[in-house]
């Protein structure tokens, strides 16, 4: 068994996933509150929703899976400093964006080449 081709590919499906469940938030308005105290609602909650289904589909493809690692790790870099310096820190809605961020960024390690 290859370890290092299941544990990559797993790096690949957990933030596919979790940003296929973030983003329909952003299209029905449920994430409006969030974004309104940002001060970028609506644009901002489009274009969050648009780039989080981009990463999650690139995610699961091997040779887009780097760049869609590098579109994930930037938008959760702005959700984590959005909730550091604007919206609070809640643990519970930091945690998915941080488990993002973290497989990500595995997923540009080991797919860069």
């Amino acid at each position: 068994m290859d370890w290092k081709r299941i544990g990559t590919w797993a790096l690949q499906i957990v933030p596919a996933v979790l940003l296929f469940m973030a983003a329909p938030g952003k299209f029905t308005g449920a994430a409006q509150p969030v974004f309104e105290q940002l001060g970028v609602f609506p644009w901002g909650m489009y274009l969050t929703g648009v780039l989080e289904v981009i990463a999650a589909v690139l995610l699961l493809i091997p040779v887009t899976a780097v760049w869609g690692g590098v579109i994930a790790a930037v938008v959760m870099l702005g959700a984590l400093a959005s909730h550091v310096f604007v919206l609070g820190i809640n643990v519970g809605m930091m945690t998915n964006a941080f488990i993002i961020l973290v497989t990500s960024i595995g997923v540009i390690v080991l797919r860069r080449n």
